[in-house]
């Protein structure tokens, strides 16, 4: 998501030299590509190549420095194809030229991928990593520059980055690594000049103040003994300003970060309004859409209600405590390097968003959970995460961070009520 620089304001002023450490969640620290191919679907990812990109790739099939592991589909026009997408989002409206997408096969694959070697990308291992299109460089990497230094995040869309939520003991947090481990061609947003998050409706925070914030709240997904659901409780209270507090109920004390049952008639309502924003500009959102729509009705009137209430209770209820720390990792990576603290209008949009992925989680993984007939595991729920975090992250940012913005006039209990019965 990506916000215009509209100010110089606020750098933070020289002498803290933060250039050769990068800051990254603890358990994606050691990320290393385990070539399951999901990214590689360009149809699926909208895998656009720039035109300069293009160029140069059309000139080393021609000349042979870059031979495709298929000669049935070995020519440019197959391989790049010239296309028209299916969706311009709102923010980048309808480019000049046609755009051109990486060749897929019948299986969708992309076609420089080398089955026949490991799943390796062609271009990549013949040419080198700055031959590849940006997205395939950088996915699920996303490098941001913030006045405090480089920090790296990772998309949970990804089916290894998803694994590693479920791997090791150690509860989130936040480490540095060193900055040379990080290739020197990615793409990196420059955040340095992005305005910060609004605490008040008329009061900016700093980029310090926000980002003492962050780590607080992935703090607060760190303690074992707390629920997902209670760390969601107190990640949203701590954006209320003390004219807040004295305006609404106290949630703080233990009485209040007692585990929550969700609210499913709201929850259910909320993913089909999310399915709702993010199905113009975002295909996994239509296939999710059709199997949700066709199991639990669409976001108006009670059909489903029912059968929503009964798959939970049968596939997921009994089970979600047991996959408490892979969801608080999840979160984690939803409030670490959120890309909605660019353009959103407040802190509080914020937090809605993080208790977003965590109703479009659950909900999710009921879906899977039905569909298989089976309970919730560690694989469906990895899937549903994924899926949660394509939606999420992945979109249209426009109508996601509308609907998000909501969250700076509306209460606590409103907020929550998607969670809390």
């Amino acid at each position: 998501m990506t916000k215009p620089s509209r100010s110089p304001h606020a750098r933070r002023p020289a002498g803290r030299d933060h250039s050769k450490v990068i800051r990254v969640l603890n358990f994606h620290a050691g990320y290393a590509c385990r070539s399951s191919t999901h990214c590689c679907r360009p149809d699926d990812l909208h895998i656009s190549v720039p035109p300069q990109v293009r160029d140069r790739l059309v000139q080393h099939l021609n000349d042979g420095t870059l031979v495709p592991p298929n000669e049935q589909n070995s020519s440019p026009d197959k391989l790049l194809r010239i296309t028209t997408p299916s969706v311009i989002f709102s923010t980048g409206g309808a480019p000049p030229d046609p755009p051109v997408f990486l060749g897929a096969d019948e299986q969708g694959r992309c076609l420089f991928l080398d089955a026949a070697h490991d799943n390796l990308c062609s271009i990549h291992s013949q040419l080198g990593l700055s031959s590849l299109p940006p997205i395939c460089m950088t996915f699920p990497r996303l490098y941001i520059e913030r006045q405090s230094g480089k920090v790296l995040a990772y998309s949970c869309n990804c089916p290894t980055a998803a694994a590693m939520l479920f791997e090791g003991e150690e509860e989130p947090a936040l480490v540095t690594r060193p900055r040379h481990s990080v290739a020197q061609d990615v793409t990196v947003f420059d955040a340095r000049n992005v305005l910060p998050p609004k605490r008040t409706p008329t009061a900016r925070m700093s980029w310090d103040d926000y980002e003492q914030w962050e780590r607080q709240a992935v703090a607060l997904l760190a303690r074992p003994e707390q629920s997902p659901e209670a760390a969601l409780v107190a990640i949203l209270h701590s954006t209320r300003t003390p004219e807040d507090t004295a305006n609404g109920p106290e949630l703080t004390g233990q009485d209040n970060l007692r585990p929550l049952s969700p609210g499913l008639p709201a929850a259910r309502q909320l993913v089909a309004e999310l399915l709702g924003v993010t199905i113009q500009s975002n295909p996994t959102a239509r296939a999710v859409t059709q199997a949700f729509v066709a199991r639990y009705g669409s976001a108006t009137g009670a059909a489903g209600e029912q059968q929503l209430q009964q798959d939970h209770d049968r596939y997921v209820a009994d089970g979600w405590g047991a996959f408490s720390r892979p969801i608080r990792r999840y979160l984690a990576t939803m409030t670490f390097v959120n890309r909605v603290a660019e353009v959103a209008d407040g802190l509080r949009s914020i937090a809605y968003s993080i208790i977003c992925a965590h109703v479009m989680t659950r909900i999710g993984v009921t879906v899977l959970c039905a569909e298989q007939q089976r309970p919730i595991d560690a694989e469906l729920l990895q899937q549903a995460i994924g899926y949660s975090d394509y939606l999420l992250k992945h979109s249209d940012p426009t109508p996601l961070v509308n609907h998000f913005d909501r969250a700076e006039n509306m209460s606590d209990g409103q907020l929550l009520h998607v969670l809390a019965p």
